[in-house]
């Protein structure tokens, strides 16, 4: 063959074995090197957010509870769903779990903690796995706690004598958890009955006035997620026939009167700035109703600190603050039918502020006796604040008891406090006696207090959380007790429950008949004409449901210790 041939022959040879080859081919330049690899499709990774009821990975079933929806959340939503759950590192069965969203039965099985982990996988796709598993804890009802009570009355007894020195009972429910709803229940001869005032897990009905005999209290406290608590044995109050003075009165009644005066005393500490601006929020919404019941309201304000009145004036208790826009003729009172009082209270509230110097000595009793002082309708240069004729509201606002700790120094947090004595200013029964010898006993008036409850933990807790320590209102409690008021709690993140209290509060106090005393006993009330109605003692006042018409004679017939 020719050499020509034959060299064309192994240069053909040789391209057809190099450039056909699969294999990656190496180029040697010095020592440098390339490797060029054939390209191809490209895999792709499932995406999953394994939840249940929509965003939760932990979820606790207590007895009776809904099982929960798990869903898978996947993308593509085309993939195969592979759930795995264990419990104790045993796998468990659980019925109803499968795909992208079920409602497996969780509480059918037995109480324990529940590992829940999905793998998703789909063809052409990476695999999803989940790393963190879901968490679901089942509590049968054997393995829930129950509430646990042991109700007694006056500290640690399970039966007492009410009579004419010692009329009041007091009630404790001493349950744990310390937030179980507690339901009670009194009987008398088979017949249940109605005590005022009874309620909650602490309270101080009076059982001597609903007349003389035996009263079985039994109760109830329920917690969510625990077993309820029943008391297997009543307690028993027996009430002595009354001793004292008998007392007949006649009244008629005249057309209502819907004066109201309200004093709102707000409380600059530090802490409650917060807090005045809730109230202010919801004051204008108070105020409306009382105006849909025909009362001719006013209100005037003040602190719970002395004020000067101006830059170079002494100090004042129970100075009147002046409402910013207020366009009434009297800065300091705000009358129904203002207008744009949603902007009167924020901007008073917030030009009021808080933390200023003084302010963490809190006084509203002071300051209540002392703006009745300088406005007691009888002296000349009155503020005004104050009607002769017309009912009085007072509202207070703190997270604190007056003087801070009440004169406890069990209480004591800051060293400041230990030099706080009570005074007679700052004592419930002082500024009731002061109310009553200007205005006489026939004066309707209440006190309503927004305050941190005695006894109310998580609501002490939550206020010592803002930065500032707090304390149990137990003096302003009194109070609102004494004048058959309603003391509402400061943690309430909406105050509108608190004011209908109030309103309901006020328009009870208008609804009924002064007593000379706080009576012995149950009151006999006969109205003339008759009227069908209901009546209750709540302290001196005896308090009537529906308000009898005007025209009505009720003869009364009571006994004061």
């Amino acid at each position: 063959m020719p050499r020509l041939i034959v060299l064309q022959s192994l240069l053909v040879t040789f391209f057809l074995v190099t450039f056909t080859s699969c294999s990656p081919v190496k180029f040697s330049s010095g020592d440098q090197s390339v490797s060029v690899t054939p390209t191809g499709p490209t895999s792709q990774t499932i995406q999953c957010s394994p939840r249940m009821n929509g965003t939760l990975t932990s979820i606790t079933l207590a007895p009776g509870a809904t099982n929960p929806t798990v869903t898978a959340n996947c993308t593509p939503n085309t993939v195969t769903y592979d759930w795995t759950v264990t419990r104790n590192g045993s796998l468990v069965n659980v019925s109803g779990l499968s795909g992208g969203s079920s409602t497996p039965d969780f509480s059918a099985l037995s109480d324990g903690t529940y590992l829940v982990s999905l793998t998703a996988t789909s063809p052409g796709w990476t695999a999803y796995q989940q790393g963190t598993p879901m968490e679901v804890i089942v509590q049968t009802p054997s393995a829930v706690n129950d509430v646990s009570c042991q109700p007694r009355l006056n500290g640690g007894q399970t039966a007492v004598t009410a009579n004419s020195n010692y009329p009041t009972v007091q009630v404790l429910a001493n349950c744990v958890p310390s937030g179980s709803s507690v339901t009670w229940t009194v009987k008398r001869g088979g017949t249940t009955v109605t005590i005022p005032g009874l309620t909650g897990p602490s309270s101080t009905p009076n059982f001597y006035t609903q007349g003389s005999g035996t009263y079985e209290i039994t109760m109830t406290a329920t917690y969510p997620g625990y077993n309820s608590f029943t008391l297997p044995s009543p307690l028993v109050v027996t009430v002595t026939p009354p001793t004292g003075t008998p007392v007949s009165s006649s009244h008629t009644i005249s057309v209502s009167n819907n004066k109201l005066d309200i004093l709102l005393i707000i409380d600059d500490s530090k802490s409650m700035l917060t807090d005045n601006q809730r109230l202010a929020a919801r004051l204008t919404g108070f105020v409306n109703d009382l105006s849909a019941q025909g009362f001719d309201w006013q209100m005037c304000a003040t602190l719970t600190r002395a004020q000067q009145i101006h830059t170079d004036s002494p100090w004042y208790w129970g100075a009147s603050y002046k409402w910013v826009g207020n366009p009434n003729a009297v800065p300091w009172i705000l009358k129904s039918g203002t207008a744009n009082t949603v902007d009167i209270f924020t901007n008073t509230i917030n030009k009021i502020g808080a933390g200023w110097a003084g302010t963490d000595d809190e006084r509203a009793i002071k300051a209540a006796y002392w703006h009745l002082w300088n406005g007691e309708p009888g002296v000349t240069g009155t503020s005004g604040c104050y009607r002769e004729d017309a009912g009085l509201a007072v509202l207070i606002l703190s997270d604190e008891d007056e003087r801070s700790i009440g004169g406890d120094l069990s209480q004591v947090y800051y060293e400041s406090e230990k030099n706080k004595p009570m005074e007679t200013d700052d004592l419930p029964q002082t500024y009731v006696n002061y109310v009553k010898s200007v205005f006489g006993n026939a004066k309707r008036f209440s006190v309503n207090s927004i305050i941190v409850r005695p006894g109310d933990t998580a609501c002490l807790a939550s206020q010592d959380a803002e930065g500032s320590k707090a304390h149990y209102g137990v003096h302003y409690a009194q109070l609102s007790n004494l004048t058959q008021g309603y003391a509402g709690s400061i943690c309430d993140t909406d105050y509108s429950t608190n004011l209908n209290y109030f309103k309901d509060s006020i328009i009870r106090s208008q609804a009924s008949i002064p007593l000379q005393c706080t009576p012995s006993g149950a009151v006999t009330a006969v109205a003339n004409p008759n009227f069908a109605h209901s009546s209750s003692v709540q302290g001196n006042l005896l308090v009537f449901n529906p308000q009898i018409p005007a025209g009505t004679t009720v003869n009364l017939q009571y006994t004061c210790p």
